[in-house]
């Protein structure tokens, strides 16, 4: 299925039911970024979703029958919960670009550290180089190379900002950068 690419500043895939998608059109400075960027969604987009919904439903069905999940690499050693948990598997119907088996660990379950080495973007914040410690679900200690009080400000916003609500496999092929 391929994705149609108008210059009237829309993107659309009929063949999935997705009405146009406006974005702005850039100005000259910011061009060749936005090219990239265009690039790289319509790319992300352009998949064979038959074959998506396949991956996404072997990663959820190996998932949905585990109890326990850990995670180590470099500055990371995670484990949390699964159990009794069904994941959600993405395939483009209310995101775009989409890919992913997703899972709310059991709250009080998630322990360990874990270390992003992508920057994190919010309200024209970026915060780099984050790291958590966590212990029975809330993050206990944390430090970020920028932004450390801007990250501070978001774990302590209220009693859920704290804690660790999501893990997400991702499983479009397609996306192989981060943006």
């Amino acid at each position: 299925k391929k994705v149609q690419q108008r210059d009237s500043g829309y993107a659309s895939t009929p063949e999935m039911g997705i009405s146009p998608l406006p974005y702005r059109q850039p100005g000259t400075e910011s061009l060749h970024v936005h090219r990239r960027l265009r690039d790289f969604m319509y790319n992300a987009i352009d998949i064979d979703w038959e074959r998506l919904e396949e991956k996404n439903q072997k990663v959820k069905e190996i998932f949905d029958n585990t109890d326990k999940v850990r995670i180590v690499s470099e500055d990371t050693d995670i484990e949390f919960s699964i159990e009794k948990r069904k994941g959600t598997a993405s395939i483009g119907k209310r995101n775009l670009p989409d890919g992913e088996v997703f899972y709310a660990p059991v709250t009080d379950s998630v322990n360990g550290e874990i270390r992003f080495t992508y920057p994190g973007r919010k309200q024209g914040n970026e915060v780099r180089n984050v790291w958590l410690k966590l212990e029975d679900g809330k993050i206990v200690d944390f430090s970020a190379d920028k932004n450390e009080g801007f990250l501070r400000e978001q774990i302590n916003l209220d009693e859920g900002s704290c804690k660790f609500g999501e893990f997400g496999i991702g499983t479009n092929w397609k996306i192989d950068q981060f943006t």
